[in-house]
């Protein structure tokens, strides 16, 4: 089972690691965001921590919707 976290109306993907330190957010190529975080990390340190990067992780969402090439009508 996929562990999600909702951030305001943004879901992420958790991955946990045991080799992990420290929480990272990646915006994939398809817009999918991903939530890296070490394994004994709580549900709510990363809440706090994916609410912190919102406005970047907008900003990279709004960025590849400005990439995508225009569709014919």
């Amino acid at each position: 089972m996929v562990e999600t976290l909702k951030v305001n109306n943004l879901t992420f993907e958790v991955r946990k690691s045991e080799t992990r330190c420290t929480v990272g957010t990646i915006v994939g190529r398809a817009g999918e965001l991903i939530l890296h975080a070490p394994q004994e990390c709580s549900k709510q340190t990363m809440q706090e921590i994916a609410h912190s990067l919102l406005f970047w992780v907008y900003h990279k969402l709004e960025e590849k919707q400005l990439m995508l090439p225009e569709r014919p009508q």
